[in-house]
């Protein structure tokens, strides 16, 4: 037997960046070094020349696969230079410009795979630039993309975010400056832009700051540069902390930040915003009236969150104390009888937590020091300490029992109590450990024994160890192993398995062979243990099992070929099989030989039946071979063998009759008998031989199935390697043996013996070989010959056979060598690397019959076999089927599988995850984990090596699975298209052997069968043909598909639409090659060899090669859209194949290449077919089109500057006419007040002059100087306007690298500045003429202005200056030419517009975004020439009342209104002379079908536009919103007008002004419809009333929600006097209320102090039963501003006015109040909690209050209250006995009072109800106490015994644990006390 025995060593990385150390423990590592030098020299040399020769394909694809599959085999092993060589040679080919998206995939993964290991390079050695990624990402969402003309692949932006990721470490100094300079122009809160740039500054912005020491070393940057935003952001989100739509980036920013530099921050201030937060976005359960409210969806991640909180963890910092407060007030939420929506959230916290907190410890404790050493280490005072550590587990574990028993959380539970077992074993194992005993008392129960014996699972790493912070864990594990043993039950599966899981991980973890320790060991009952008495009992409980799982057929029409076991007894096998594997592997040789004995004992005489307990049985037989195979194979093996040759004898073979169980039995155990190292097969190869010559001819098919197990088996232990032994849990035992229980594995010693089969194994298996392969093989030649008949069983067996042989003796079975054939032209090396796989001394080849190889003589036999039976006609499914799997062998079967090696990997991470011990970082896993893992380092070396060079015989073999692919059987064909898509997966550019053979099957030919057919689409789709990157096959494929019509079968139909429906899915792949920047060149040239850099010769071939590809690419696809044009315009297609063909031309649009005139002018007239999915793409195809037409239009830039005379807006009064109640303006003149800590004159430029006179308001028209102009666009426009930038304020400050520190928060003010006043609409800026038209003071984009400016151009040039409108038809393009004349036929736009006035599906159809983009595309290029055919239409769709009419409407006046952007004056003003009258018409004849159409139209012009160039569509729509001419006209108006008010946000202040005076009479309107939408309006009036720190109000010229309130509160107030109401008054209490949950739920400043005092009114009218509209309104109004966001500054306030509403007159009040104090309390839990002592006094005074009311209900709704404030853990624990004793004496003092004393039996019940899980100490008197007052009179009686009967429902569960608080004497009076007397007592 030769064993190669790999003893432990040191590991020396050298000269490399890092080796994969699991390769040294291969049995040929030593010849891994030379293999890995040569390969890693020719992929340098063949990447660096294939990029020299620009051959992207196959070269540098090829060469980028195998330099990650290098670092997969080998680690990192080359070095750091090679390493940035690869780095900047991938970064360069991605950032190479116009590059295919799916090279750029390519580059994205292998950059992945090279920057993945941060610890290899540091800042200084790799610098990447930040903004190349940033503008591939905009490209993602470019408008390209957005319309199909560009694609990528589909996981391309999450690889790329990854790859940022990455890259932050490596970026510039530089690079934080940079990326704020670029997103803070978008720090706009009231649109979306502000949620993009919070997510790029998410994305990019680096948080670790590091540089070089003055010793070499590594600190941190000071001051460090995250201080120039951090700040800034927080300050936005104070200011906006109504859950604003960014705020989850911002989180995840601000988290990361936090974990990067630990101890650096103080996060005290914002650690309570962010638990309140995490609360909030929970969606816990707790409303006002159980009204659930829809707040904004929550954006936190909990990994964020927890993750902040976590890194905030200081020895200074009290972030437990609220992280205790907030889990206390969330722990019975965990409970699994409270499960909900909200229970997805609360428990991935939970684990984020615990995740985070043991990352932290991770670094902090066992990666000391830190692996990646440019990372400077948490200082000393910064770590987490031991008690906190201790005080976090105390906090989370309640939540972690709870969760105990959940069946849908178990997998996450499991992995929780694992970790903060390895973290503090003392705290979280013994109740863990108490549970386990509690459940054992009951095994009735098993959902209680199953739940605690997985959570013993999951510590059984931390149970076992020898820690001395839990030194009794070891003394559990034997009474645990015995204990769970009854839990072996036949009868309960799922509860088997478990105990199995439980004692096989144990004997994983402990070595059962220290007999003499474990007998120390007691029970409970003093009863001794031994380890030997636990194996035989759990043999004995095996056998049971077996016994049990018996198959017995009771059924005569039943047979035994037909039964299999089921999925619970498949289960019950691999459990008892994996646990006696495990046992055996640790136990000592006395036990092994007592087991063995035992397991013989049992076999011996026992014939099982095969198909499930003999399955076991011989599994446990199997395991025992393995551990002891010479004892065992010479005990059992002489034994089956004589059995079965006996019974062979008394048997006739030659029947295919049941052989009866005694032989199918043997043969069973014989084939697991020999799965072993071959060594110990040779003794006994004789009696083997023997049992397979008659077994392998044996005519039952059953049993001819075994014995080729047994033949596969016996072949595969002759020719694989294995490990010798797998023996042990460690390689070198302790002098201590408790300190080896758990220990981890040393990879540096693991002392590992392979056995390597021999010369005489090799002997064998050619005896076998030639023999038994001869044989079948002989059997087949005489059939293909004619010479004998053979019949279909009998052929399917000896292809059972070949295929056996080819499984078990892969090894010795090479490949083929023959000359590769070439697919593809290329200029570098293509064949694959062979890789060592075994030493050269141990490699063996068999030849059957002295062929050159065995492989290539089968595949010879089965093709002349296959053409054998395809020429006789031959109808058997069975025997096609089995060539195609032997061809699939000879092919893959090379020792390992890529399956088998997958399905390995999977197993592995589930044991992995099962004994890892994520704490201890590098050292989480044991000593066989690592060898497993070494095991699948084998394998994958091994599936490497399947990747060969296509040959001649590979060709052979794809056409005979091509054939059978072409069958007339669906499951031959099935089988062999899914082996025929592997090899052409495998092999490259394979699938051109396929093509002719495929697309000849697609000719209209009536000798094609419909089978072939249907066999070509499926190999078309299987294979990605029509993905393929060759415009030579698509161009012939395409059109092939669209003619081929064989016929209607629903399966061709479905093909059809699959193809139809996968075309659009096609990448955007390459027409035109691009050339390599010289950037690239450069750093290839570096990477090759001398000897191998391209001649000049072969340069210039390449170049050629290069433009002749792209030539050809471009008339290919020429060639392709003209077919599919000449086909649809032939009018014979079907139209299925007629929609494929317009499919197929609408994927062929792209970005970078014209779209042929004939398509355009295809696509142009089928905008009038009569099919709605043609017109649909044509519609698509014709916006694109003109899409790709649009012409630039230039920008310039304006500077501004501010003259002396300039007036400083200070204060927010009113804007415009100074009236009572509306915010008057107080304008000063002050030049040298800095409004935002910023010099006027340094905040703009000093080209142009803002002039403002201070007598007539603010914003005057905007003055510039006049001089020469620099256009930045093609084209040199001369103009007199000026050159200008709007800058950065302080952009002089910013020029270095260096960030600025200041004081100030700010920048600039946000909103309103002087500097931006000229973008507000008001009269003074309306353009009434041509030259205030073109005057440059326009910006569109509305998020512009409002913080800081951009350092971009951002105002469009003059009408002059733009493309001109009014072309002729030669000036246009062909594309336009086609389209303008379609749309200048007035027929064509009729009949077009009758299409669009169509009812596609009533009720489901709404405003068509792509009908509109196409209109809008036709204004813009065309401007007004083709308005005279638009306009009659136009006014004839508004004044039809129909709903497609107005729709059809709504997007053509949108389009219109779009189109426009660029028209100059007199075209536009010639536009809304007749568009106005037209929506004055559409406003009145709306329909409630069209409402939403017409929003989104209104809303749509509006967006991204300058409202002041929109004056015309502002002023309509302001006409009177409210005329009293119908309810619904009027909620309309309004409806529209807040489609156009919102989008411009914070720039019509004005108009907010004037609308907000409008409606103030009509707030009372008698029309609920019309009060609804009139609450909505008036929440876009104050959306922008928000105050940021320090600047105050960002709103200068904007209504005030506070000036609002003030003037209409006098009008409520008079509803809570005793007066008669008047109807007026509580109209407006409506509207308010409605305005209160639209603003609540929608804008983005928090709760005001003002919206307070309208509570008490709020809670008066909620139960107003005169009309029931008022009263929901006012309770949903109060159920949102119970669950929105609060400042801690409020609480006092709130809780005051809660306090003065508890003595208001009404009951009903009075019960309002409690129910709001029990909603807000507890969303607002954190806050409350930390608002001080003198809240809580006030909150308990008020509960107090409600306790002695008069009102039953008030006092019932009290005691609820109070419940929950001491479940929650509001009211402390010390509080608890004084409050007790103080309602205890209430209700013996008050008995003359019955409110009083029921109010003080309240109180104690809500301690009782407080607790429904749990018993506290207190508990078990207070119970006793209350059922002494059970004689009292009702409803003290009816409340103390609703209380104890709930009691005893919410503990019955758990009563065997809750009752040991009791003491006999109380349990007894429990008892009493819970059973009502019986009737006859």
């Amino acid at each position: 037997m030769d064993i190669r025995h790999i003893p432990g060593t040191k590991f020396d990385e050298g000269i490399y960046q890092s080796e994969c150390l699991y390769n040294h423990y291969l049995p040929y590592h030593d010849q891994l070094n030379g293999e890995a030098d040569e390969w890693i020299r020719q992929i340098k040399d063949n990447l660096g020349r294939a990029v020299l020769l620009r051959e992207m394909r196959p070269g540098v694809v090829s060469w980028m696969s195998r330099l990650t599959t290098y670092i997969s085999l080998y680690g990192y092993r080359f070095t750091k230079q090679d390493h940035l060589e690869f780095i900047h040679l991938t970064w360069n080919l991605l950032m190479t410009p116009s590059q295919e998206t799916r090279l750029m995939e390519t580059f994205v993964r292998v950059l992945l795979a090279l920057l993945k290991r941060k610890d290899l390079l540091t800042p200084a050695d790799l610098t990447l630039p930040w903004r190349p990624l940033y503008q591939i990402l905009e490209d993602i969402s470019s408008h390209h993309v957005l319309m199909n003309l560009k694609s990528y692949p589909q996981d391309f932006e999450k690889n790329l975010k990854n790859l940022i990721r990455l890259c932050r470490y490596y970026f510039p100094p530089s690079a934080t400056h940079e990326i704020l300079t670029e997103f803070r122009p978008h720090f706009c809160p009231h649109g979306s832009m502000m949620t993009k740039a919070l997510s790029y500054c998410n994305l990019f912005l680096p948080t670790l700051h590091v540089e070089v020491d003055g010793r070499g070393g590594w600190r941190r940057v000071e001051p460090p540069p995250y201080t120039a935003w951090l700040k800034e952001l927080l300050a936005f989100w104070n200011a906006c902390s109504n859950t604003p739509p960014w705020e989850g980036s911002l989180l995840s920013l601000l988290s990361r930040l936090a974990a990067d530099n630990i101890g650096c921050i103080d996060w005290s201030d914002l650690l309570p915003v962010l638990f309140h937060k995490c609360m909030q976005s929970f969606g816990l359960p707790v409303y006002y009236k159980r009204l659930g409210v829809k707040l904004k969806a929550p954006v936190i991640s909990n990994n964020s969150a927890a993750k902040l909180i976590i890194s905030s963890i200081t020895k200074k910092s009290d972030v437990l104390t609220s992280l205790s407060i907030l889990m206390n007030a969330i722990n019975s939420y965990y409970h699994p009888t409270s499960t909900g929506s909200y229970s997805d959230r609360i428990v991935e916290f939970l684990n984020k937590l615990i995740s985070n907190l043991m990352t932290r410890l991770s670094v902090e404790r066992y990666e000391q020091p830190n692996p990646v050493r440019w990372v400077p280490s948490t200082r000393d005072e910064d770590q987490i300490t031991d008690s906190q550590v201790a005080e976090f587990c105390r906090i989370v574990l309640p939540a972690n029992l709870n969760l105990a028993s959940s069946k849908k959380y178990v997998d996450i539970e499991r992995a929780n109590i694992s970790i903060l077992a390895s973290i503090r074993p003392d705290i979280v194992i013994p109740p863990l450990i108490r549970r386990l005993e509690v459940s054992l008392e009951t095994l009735t129960e098993p959902v209680k024994f199953t739940a605690a014996v997985k959570c013993i699972v999951s510590v059984s790493r931390n149970l076992v160890r020898n820690d001395p912070r839990f030194p009794a864990g070891q003394e559990h594990v034997l009474h645990i192993l015995f204990s769970v043993l009854p839990g072996i039950d036949c009868n309960d599966i799922k509860k088997t398995l478990t105990v199995f899981q439980l004692i096989s991980v144990i004997a994983r973890l402990v070595p059962f062979n220290n007999v003499a320790l474990f007998s120390k060991h007691r029970g409970k009952g003093g009863s001794s243990y031994s380890l030997k008495e636990f194996v035989l009992k759990f043999m004995d409980r095996c056998f049971a099992m077996i016994e049990n799982s018996s198959l017995e057929l009771i059924r005569q029409e039943q047979s035994t070929s037909d039964a299999s076991m089921s999925s619970e007894e498949s289960s019950v096998k691999i459990g008892i099989i994996t646990c006696f594997d495990s046992i055996l592997h640790q136990t000592d040789d006395d036990i092994k030989q007592v087991a063995i004995k035992k397991l013989e004992e049992y076999l011996r005489g026992r014939i099982l039946e095969p198909k499930v307990a003999g399955k076991i049985a011989s599994g446990m037989c199997r395991t025992c071979a393995k551990i002891s195979p010479r004892e065992v194979l010479a005990s059992m093996v002489p034994r089956s063998c004589q059995t079965l040759l006996a019974a062979f004898k008394e048997t006739d073979l030659n029947s295919d009759h049941y052989l009866g169980d005694e032989i199918m039995f043997n043969l069973l155990l014989l084939s697991d008998m020999v799965c072993v190292p071959g060594y110990y097969l040779l003794p006994f190869k004789d009696q083997i031989n023997q049992v397979l010559k008659v077994g392998l001819s044996l005519k039952n098919r059953e049993g001819h199935t075994f014995a080729l197990t047994v033949f596969r088996h016996t072949l595969h232990a002759l020719t694989h390697p294995c490990l010798a032994e797998r023996v042990g849990i460690v390689s070198r035992p302790s002098a201590n043996p408790l300190d080896d229980w758990g220990r981890p594995g040393d990879l540096n010693q693991l002392d590992l013996k392979w056995y390597l089969p021999s010369e005489k194994e090799f002997e064998t298996v050619c005896e076998l070989g030639e023999f038994f392969l001869g044989r079948s093989v002989e059997t087949l030649e005489q059939f293909i010959e004619n010479k004998r008949a053979v019949d279909k069983e009998e052929l399917h067996k000896c292809l059972k056979s070949i295929s056996s042989f080819i499984i078990g003796s892969s090894p010795v079975l090479p490949s083929w060598e023959e000359d590769p054939v070439y697919l593809v032209d290329t200029g570098v090396v293509h064949v694959p690397r062979r890789h060592v796989v075994a030493p050269p001394s141990k490699t063996f080849s068999f030849r059957f019959r002295g062929a050159m190889n065995t492989r290539k003589f089968i595949v010879d036999l089965l093709e002349k076999l296959l053409n054998k039976l395809l020429t006789d006609g031959s109808d058997d499914t069975k025997v096609m089927i089995s060539i195609a799997t032997i061809l699939k062998l000879v092919v893959f079967q090379h020792t390992c599988t890529d399956e088998g090696l997958e399905k390995h990997k999977s197993v592995f991470q589930q044991s992995k995850s099962r004994l890892e011990s994520k704490l201890l970082g590098k050292h989480k896993d044991i000593r066989a984990i690592l060898v497993e893992r070494i095991l699948i380092q084998d394998e994958k070396r091994l599936v490497e090596n399947l990747h060969t060079s296509l040959t001649e015989t590979h060709v052979r073999i794809m056409n005979l699975l091509t054939d059978l692919s072409l069958s007339l059987y669906s499951k031959v064909r099935t089988h062999a298209q899914n082996i025929l898509g592997k090899l052409c997966k495998w092999f490259s550019y394979s699938y051109k052997v396929l093509v002719p053979r495929v697309l000849s099957r697609l000719h209209n030919d009536p000798k094609i069968t419909h089978e072939e057919f249907k066999g070509a689409l499926y190999l078309i789709l299987q294979n990605q043909l029509l993905v393929k990157h060759s415009w030579e096959l698509q161009a012939e494929l395409w059109p092939l598909l669209v003619k081929a019509q064989h016929n209607e079968k629903p399966s061709i139909s479905a093909l059809i639409k699959s193809i139809t429906a996968y075309i659009h899915s096609i990448d955007s792949w390459t027409i035109q090659w691009i050339e390599p920047t010289d950037l690239v060149l450069d750093i290839a040239k570096k990477l090759v060899s001398p000897s191998v850099v391209p001649t000049p010769e072969e340069m210039t071939v390449a170049h050629d090669k290069r433009d002749k590809q792209s030539k050809v690419n471009v008339d290919k696809y020429m060639e392709l859209v003209t077919s599919l044009c000449d086909l649809v315009e032939a009018s014979d297609l079907h139209w299925r194949h007629y929609n494929t063909a317009l499919s197929m031309l609408c994927v062929l649009l792209r970005h970078d290449i014209e779209f042929p005139v004939k398509a355009v002018r295809l696509f142009t007239s089928n905008l009038i077919h009569d099919d709605l999915l043609v017109r649909k793409a044509s519609i698509h195809v014709v916006d694109c089109v003109l899409k790709k037409s649009k012409r630039k239009h230039p920008k310039i830039s304006v500077k501004l500057r501010l003259k002396e005379n300039t007036t400083v807006i200070e204060s927010c009064e009113d804007y415009t006419s100074r009236s009572p109640g509306t915010n008057g303006c107080e304008i000063t003149l002050d030049k040298s007040n800095h409004s935002n800590g910023c010099d006027p004159e340094e905040s703009v430029g000093a080209d142009a002059t803002i002039s403002v006179d201070a007598n007539s308001g603010v914003g005057d028209r905007l003055q510039y100087n006049r001089k020469s102009c620099q256009i930045t666009s093609d084209g040199p426009f001369q103009d007199e306007f000026c050159e200008v930038v709007i800058p950065d304020v302080r952009t002089d400050s910013f020029e270095s690298s260096k960030p600025v520190l200041s004081d100030h928060v700010w920048i600039v003010k946000p909103g309103e500045r002087v500097d931006n006043m000229f973008l507000q609409y008001r009269d003074i800026n309306k353009p009434l003429s041509n030259e205030d038209y073109d005057a440059p003071r326009f910006i569109h984009k509305t998020h512009v202005g409002f913080y800081v400016w951009p350092r971009e151009n951002l105002i469009y040039a003059p009408s002059s200056q733009q493309p001109p409108l009014d072309r002729t038809v030669d000036q246009m393009s062909l594309s336009e030419q086609v389209i303008y004349s379609f749309f200048a036929d007035g027929q064509n736009v009729t009949k077009l517009f009758s299409f669009l006035t169509l009812e596609n599906k009533k009720g489901h159809d709404f405003f068509d975004v792509e009908r509109f983009g196409m209109f809008k595309a036709l204004f813009r290029n065309f401007g007004d020439l083709l308005m005279e055919n638009f306009r009659s239409e136009v006014e004839s769709l508004v004044a039809d009342h129909r709903e497609s009419y107005q729709r059809a409407a709504a997007e053509i006046l949108a389009a219109m209104v779009r189109g426009s952007k660029h028209w100059p004056y007199s075209k536009i003003t010639a536009l809304w002379s007749w568009l106005l009258p037209a929506i004055r018409t559409a406003l009145n004849n709306v329909s409630p079908e069209t409402q939403r159409d017409w929003g989104t139209c209104f809303a749509t012009c509006s967006d991204n536009r300058d409202p002041n160039k929109l004056h015309w569509l502002m002023e309509v729509a302001m006409e009177e919103p409210i005329r009293s001419k119908g309810s619904f006209i009027d909620a309309s108006r309004l409806y529209m007008l807040q489609g156009v008010v919102a989008q411009q946000r914070w720039r019509v202040g004005e108009l907010l002004h004037r609308l907000l005076q409008f409606l103030m009479p009509f707030l009372d309107h008698p029309f609920h419809n019309v009060r609804s939408r009139l609450g909505a309006v008036l929440t876009n009036i104050f959306a922008l009333d928000i105050n940021f720190e320090e600047v105050g109000n960002a709103s200068i010229s904007s209504p005030i929600e506070k000036d609002f309130i003030n003037k209409i509160f006098p009008r409520l107030r008079t509803l809570q006097t005793d007066e008669e109401k008047e109807e007026q008054d509580l109209r407006l209490l409506q509207t308010v209320s409605i305005w209160i949950c639209c603003s609540l739920s929608q804008n983005l400043g928090p709760m005001k102090d003002h919206i307070l005092q309208i509570i008490p009114i709020l809670l008066q009218y909620e139960w107003y039963d005169r009309d029931p509209q008022l009263a929901t309104d006012c309770q949903a109004s109060l159920s949102y501003i119970s669950r929105s966001s609060i400042d801690t500054k409020l609480v006092p306030m709130m809780c005051q006015i809660l306090k003065d509403c508890m003595e208001a007159d009404s009951w009903r009040t009075k019960l309002s109040t409690l129910d709001f104090l029990q909603a807000f309390v507890f969303n607002s839990f954190l806050h409350v909690c930390e608002a001080g002592p003198d809240v809580s006094d006030t909150l308990l005074h008020t509960v107090n209050l409600g306790l002695e009311d008069e009102q039953i209900e008030v006092r019932v709704k009290a005691s609820q209250v109070l419940s929950g404030l001491v479940h929650c853990r509001y009211i402390s624990e010390d509080e608890f006995p004084k409050l007790i004793k103080k309602f205890k004496k209430s209700s013996r003092e008050s008995k003359n009072s019955v409110a009083v004393s029921h109010g003080s039996v309240l109180g104690l019940c809500a301690f009782v109800s407080a607790f429904p899980h749990d018993v506290p100490q207190f508990l078990p008197d207070l119970l006793l106490y209350l059922g002494s007052m059970l004689n009292q009179k009702q409803p003290i009686s009816g409340t103390i015994k609703k209380t104890v009967q709930s009691f005893k429902r919410t503990h019955q569960d758990n009563w065997i644990e809750h009752k040991t608080k009791f003491s006999e004497d109380q349990l007894t009076e429990l008892t009493n006390l819970l059973i009502s007397p019986s009737y006859y007592a």
